[in-house]
């Protein structure tokens, strides 16, 4: 049984708890947060143990995965460093937080990995970027690759992107919804009733993501492929295109780098 232990049950540790729970038999997931209330709701939806303090989780984990904000991190650093085992993964989910900078209150031969997963994992469908520093072996890195791809894909990239991949697939998905729920809205006022519209929505992106996964085409082709000359569909376009759609998308996605990049400096936030 392999054990994985989380700092912190928010958003992002509890859909990977979560994840693993519907996934991996063999996975054995148990927590430390604060908030009382929010330990006992993580426990009963994602099967995992809670523990009293953040030694208790290292004391027993294979590995570990940092999942407080980053802002919160400085308060706890020493008491990790203190906890840490010789050997144990640590595996870090802040957004902006560096390995060079995680290295500074750990143990001089830490293991750390630092990931940046989204949401989707919670359902199988996620993206987790993936970079490690020189202690981490690549059998280790391959045992975290394995176990986090039954959530998702995963991608081990150098970390000087790491900011402006965590801008597409960490930012991404409220980009996507912010646009699903635009879609749903025009739906509605042609008169479709909500339900209905959300679900036509939620097909439609699912099945144009499927079409980019599995045929090799760019987004580009597979969209000229959908106008006809005249038609509903360049109307649609044209409309989009005069509204800047694309380049706000593009800025959308610099932003999100840009603070990614503020972040890393020093200068506090979330994703």
């Amino acid at each position: 049984m392999y054990s994985l232990g989380f700092l912190g049950a928010g958003q992002m540790g509890s859909a990977i708890m979560g994840g693993l729970k519907e996934r991996s038999a063999d996975t054995k997931c148990l927590f430390f947060d604060l908030d009382q209330s929010r330990s006992t709701a993580v426990a009963q939806r994602c099967g995992a143990a809670t523990e009293t303090s953040i030694a208790a989780v290292l004391r027993q984990a294979n590995a570990t995965v940092i999942a407080v904000k980053p802002q919160v991190y400085p308060t706890i650093a020493g008491e990790i460093a203190a906890a840490y085992q010789e050997g144990t993964l640590l595996l870090s989910i802040m957004a902006g937080v560096t390995l060079a900078t995680l290295g500074e209150t750990l143990p001089q031969g830490a293991k750390v990995i630092r990931l940046m997963p989204n949401t989707a994992m919670a359902v199988g469908e996620g993206v987790c970027l993936l970079t490690a520093n020189e202690n981490v072996t690549v059998v280790e890195k391959e045992q975290i690759s394995g176990l986090l791809s039954l959530l998702g894909l995963v991608k081990e990239i150098p970390e000087k992107n790491m900011n402006g991949a965590m801008a597409l697939s960490g930012s991404g998905p409220a980009f996507f919804y912010t646009m699903a729920e635009a879609m749903m809205l025009g739906g509605i006022e042609t008169g479709l009733p909500k339900e209905l519209a959300l679900a036509l929505t939620a097909q439609t992106m699912l099945g144009a993501a499927k079409m980019i996964q599995e045929t090799g085409e760019s987004a580009s082709v597979l969209r000229d492929q959908v106008l006809s000359p005249a038609g509903t569909t360049i109307e649609g376009v044209r409309v989009l295109e005069a509204g800047g759609f694309r380049s706000d998308v593009i800025e959308a996605v610099a932003a999100a780098y840009r603070r990614g990049e503020e972040m890393g400096k020093g200068k506090g936030g979330q994703t």
